[in-house]
């Protein structure tokens, strides 16, 4: 029978999104961990074939330990059905201590061997499966039957890759991981790294990744919702998301983001302020103009044309750009048409950022 047939009644598997989701809060960055690995050129002298599988075992595990992505990868056979891991999904590695604990053989046959191997990742004990094939290179892992990435990694356009860094950024705040969550934030975006003291709260909850949808892209760069739950209580926050190298995409901007004091950019004053025009809320669309700005609050006459019509925010581009303010094109849907605008929005202390003037508004 197939080997990934094998009865695993007395198994427990081990996968990374049970991991991430079973070790919340338990969590502990191996700062300065050291690598324990074992180059395959310097295994035990003639070894058993049952031994050189074990040993290529062990050495990967221990460089998932280190956090040694370039070891992993040269004991994974370059022409097998594993693919090397890539940079982001060797993110959530490092995050985690990870014991090597043993190895069975479930099947083998020449120059071929299907084990079992038990590990502990943040105090949890199970097994993954893998196949080991001796190559000219000597024996390496060839498959993930039940791995820690039981496919193989596809080729992904820049809308999953934003997928999967929402869903990395999630589960690190699951995990409390401050150091994981900054990673995954552009250094040069809107969106600032988190201090640790914004951070406290975090350890608190439970969060939980629920999906991701593209609200709109534009080059390198995608808006999507991502769903979460926190303690129970779903919720969809808005980000941009950037790609900053092939196959590398991290959060540059909040739309609608956790660190809220007002709006917390430029960008999400504008979605807020469409959002309000769509739902016709005069009270909220006011509130996100700014009282000291030159543009002037809607009155109750002013208003009553919107009520109309659908608005949607189909593009932000900022043109000028300071520490405090920016002056964007906006590109907006009004019913049926697409019509170009330009707003001035400026960051006020304590409220976050307004729109203060409409060089070409939709008023």
């Amino acid at each position: 029978m197939p080997d990934d047939d094998i009865p695993s009644s007395r198994r427990t598997a081990l996968s990374r999104r049970a991991l991430l989701a079973t070790t919340a809060g338990a969590v502990t960055l191996s700062a300065g961990h050291a690598a324990a690995t074992t180059p395959t050129d310097q295994m035990a002298d003639d070894p058993s074939d049952s031994d050189r599988p074990a040993a290529v075992a062990q050495a990967y595990i221990e460089a998932l330990d280190a956090d040694d992505r370039g070891s992993a990868n040269e004991l994974i056979a370059a022409d097998g059905i594993l693919s090397a891991w890539s940079e982001q999904e060797f993110d959530w590695v490092g995050g985690f201590e990870i014991t090597y604990v043993g190895f069975e053989t479930v099947a083998q046959r020449d120059g071929d061997v299907t084990a079992d191997i038990t590990l502990t990742i943040a105090g949890n004990t199970g097994t993954v499966r893998y196949r080991f094939r001796d190559t000219t290179d000597g024996w390496l892992i060839w498959e993930a039957l039940d791995g820690l990435r039981s496919a193989p990694a596809q080729e992904t356009d820049t809308e999953t890759t934003a997928s999967a860094a929402a869903e990395a950024y999630v589960t690190a705040l699951n995990a409390g991981n401050r150091g994981a969550v900054n990673e995954l934030i552009a250094d040069d975006g809107a969106l600032s790294a988190w201090s640790s003291q914004e951070f406290e709260w975090v350890g608190a909850f439970e969060f939980e990744f629920g999906g991701f949808q593209t609200v709109r892209t534009n080059g390198n760069e995608i808006v999507g919702d991502v769903e979460l739950t926190i303690a129970g209580n779903e919720q969809t926050l808005r980000y941009r998301f950037r790609e900053v190298a092939p196959g590398r995409v991290e959060l540059s901007a909040p739309v609608a983001g956790l660190r809220t004091t007002g709006e917390p950019s430029a960008e999400a004053a504008a979605d807020a302020y469409l959002t309000a025009l769509e739902t016709a809320d005069r009270d909220r669309t006011n509130k996100l103009i700014a009282d000291t700005g030159q543009l002037a609050p809607w009155s109750g006459q002013e208003f009553e044309w919107v009520r109309a019509f659908e608005f949607e925010l189909v593009g932000f581009e900022a043109t000028e750009q300071q520490n405090d303010s920016v002056v964007a094109d906006l590109t907006v849907r009004i019913a049926d048409t697409t019509a170009a605008v330009s707003y001035e929005f400026r960051r006020i202390d304590a409220v976050g950022w307004k729109l203060w003037d409409a060089p070409d508004g939709i008023r």
